[in-house]
């Protein structure tokens, strides 16, 4: 198996149970979306895998994981 090209950072154990927290309460979609391909980034699935899962395309999946990397939870708020 291929390792994925696009990882989100390390994520510490605070983060993580927010992102958990918005993924199930999120205000919107949109946020929860962002969060649950974040935390799937974190067990390490690809692009593709994450895409699948939640009913995304790998472009939208890439987008999110680099501009969380790039600006932390900003990013998942609704442009």
């Amino acid at each position: 198996m291929r390792p994925p090209e696009v990882l989100v950072r390390e994520l510490s154990a605070q983060a993580g149970s927010r992102l958990k927290h918005l993924s199930r309460n999120g205000r919107y979609r949109c946020t929860r979306q962002r969060a649950m391909i974040l935390l799937c980034s974190a067990t390490g699935m690809s692009a593709p895998e994450i895409a699948s899962t939640v009913l995304s395309d790998e472009s939208h999946v890439r987008k999110v994981i680099h501009d969380f990397n790039e600006r932390g939870f900003g990013a998942l708020d609704p442009d």
